[in-house]
């Protein structure tokens, strides 16, 4: 039974490892490929997208899901953006940190900070804990 199951599996991975091969030499791929880049290209013009955020492993994580959902899927709402997803990321960034809370009392930790102008000519404060497992950034301040 086990050895049945491993074939079909085995001929599953192969001829999906065939299906992305023909979709990568497919005229048609290539041309939808395109013309969804040059739509990334003009949005991210249009917004100012520093080039460098294409190289962050969440664009192509984003890519992925579009793909994933397929074909229609609808944009978020700004709403969706401001308030209901910052929330939820607010809330993940926080248990993050949290994580390394324990770590403090058992390796210490060191408390570091740095300045800097921005744009606006404010003085702002930035300050981060460093421990063994790594460095978090917990709070700015405006020293203005």
């Amino acid at each position: 039974m086990c050895e049945v199951l491993s074939i079909k599996f085995i001929r599953l991975i192969m001829e999906k490892k065939k299906q992305s091969t023909l979709d990568k030499n497919n005229p048609i791929k290539e041309k939808l490929k395109m013309n969804a880049w040059d739509k990334i290209a003009t949005w991210a013009y249009s917004v100012g997208l520093p080039f460098n955020a294409i190289r962050d492993e969440g664009f192509q994580d984003m890519i992925n899901s579009i793909g994933e959902y397929g074909r229609g899927m609808p944009a978020p709402f700004y709403h969706n953006i401001r308030v209901t997803l910052m929330k939820k990321h607010l809330e993940d960034t926080q248990k993050f940190v949290d994580s390394f809370r324990p770590h403090w009392e058992e390796y210490r930790c060191s408390i570091m900070s740095d300045f800097w102008t921005d744009g606006k000519g404010r003085c702002l404060i930035n300050f981060l804990l460093n421990c063994p497992l790594g460095t978090v950034f917990l709070k700015s301040i405006d020293a203005s």
